[in-house]
């Protein structure tokens, strides 16, 4: 690399310094404010442009399920949305948002890095974790506020708040689900349903009922 650096004239050797510090400020950038990087796929596009009130994107690994979910809670908390997103699901106002997983684990290896991927950094002004280290709240500087539940925990936790925009990565249980809705009923909130289906609902509601 030296040998060729050594046989760039003057003028190639400032573009490619120009190049360097390009790409740094905006690698910095996209760290700070990924949503403004943010290009959906075909699927993730016509999810994004439903006037619907639940969306569900149902795919495969690697389809940017997740990718989705985080974008439409960074939109709802900034209020920044491209031009082309629906007015119907515009929120003009401090937004209180719900999202569910399976498993703690997955908070921790998905859900929270996707969000810090996209929401920007300066948006975020509290954050309270569980004695294991897990996000359970985030608070942001509108007033906006979001909780992350698991299938794992009490079904009481899913009961007993208005909600506006809920986010289930992974398959809900009905009876967490149906509690979730309740909140959502008062001001007509949004759901946003993202997962693989690996195995039968039904079997996925056994095995929790079970375990509670």
């Amino acid at each position: 690399q030296t040998e060729s650096l050594k046989k760039l004239s003057e003028e190639d050797k400032l573009l490619l310094l120009e190049h360097e510090e390009v790409v740094a400020v905006l690698s910095s950038r996209r760290r700070l404010r990924g949503m403004d990087f943010y290009v959906p796929n075909p699927i993730q596009y016509a999810a994004h442009k439903s006037k619907c009130k639940t969306l569900a994107m149902v795919a495969g690994n690697r389809a940017g399920k997740s990718v989705m979910g985080a974008m439409e809670c960074a939109w709802a908390i900034t209020k920044k949305y491209p031009d082309w997103f629906p007015m119907e699901r515009r929120f003009n106002r401090p937004v209180k948002i719900r999202i569910a997983t399976d498993r703690f684990f997955k908070i921790d290896s998905v859900i929270e890095p996707k969000l810090r991927d996209y929401l920007p950094s300066d948006e975020i002004v509290q954050v309270r974790r569980s004695p294991q280290g897990y996000i359970n709240k985030l608070k942001t500087k509108d007033g906006s506020t979001i909780e992350f539940l698991t299938m794992e925990q009490d079904l009481m936790a899913f009961e007993g708040q208005d909600l506006d925009l809920f986010w289930g990565d992974e398959p809900v249980e009905r009876r967490r689900y149906i509690a979730t809705q309740r909140g959502l009923i008062d001001i007509s909130g949004q759901t946003i349903l993202t997962f693989t289906p690996l195995i039968e609902p039904w079997m996925k509601e056994e095995i929790i009922d079970r375990a509670d």
